[in-house]
């Protein structure tokens, strides 16, 4: 089986923790990343061939945008489910929560990286291996062999 994950360079502390913990209890046999608008390519790869020697990195050069000025049809934004708070378009008040507003707003990068993870699937299954796609921000605490 091939572990496989998407990031980018703000998720890559927490990448490192991922790899470490596969690496420590599980029994993958190998592990597949796409890293997206990665700066200091060769300083990255070789901090991560040291933590996990069996892996595969593909940098994925993007140059997409990280300001997080997308939204949905209408003008709501994209992630507005928490008690359904916004009944028109962009609120500008604080929610009642407080939250801002303005966190829940993605970037084309955040959207990138969400949905090109069934690439790395694709790609892997393609090979005949079997696919098991973690979150970058997980942590492998126990054996992943019954997945």
């Amino acid at each position: 089986m091939i572990a496989t994950t998407t990031c980018d360079e703000n998720y890559l502390p927490l990448l490192k923790c991922l790899l470490r913990s596969v690496l420590k209890n599980s029994e993958v046999s190998g592990f597949y990343l796409r890293l997206v608008d990665i700066k200091n390519k060769k300083e990255i790869y070789k901090d991560l061939v040291d933590i996990y020697p069996n892996i595969k990195i593909n940098f994925d050069d993007q140059n997409l945008s990280c300001k997080r000025d997308l939204l949905k049809r209408k003008g709501l934004l994209l992630y507005d489910s928490i008690e359904n708070t916004l009944k028109n378009s962009v609120a500008k008040s604080k929610h009642p929560l407080g939250i801002s507003f303005s966190k829940w707003m993605v970037s084309r990068r955040q959207c990138y990286c969400s949905n090109i993870r069934y690439r790395n699937i694709h790609e892997i299954i393609n090979k005949g291996e079997r696919a098991l796609y973690l979150d970058t921000d997980l942590l492998v605490r126990s054996s992943l062999k019954d997945l």
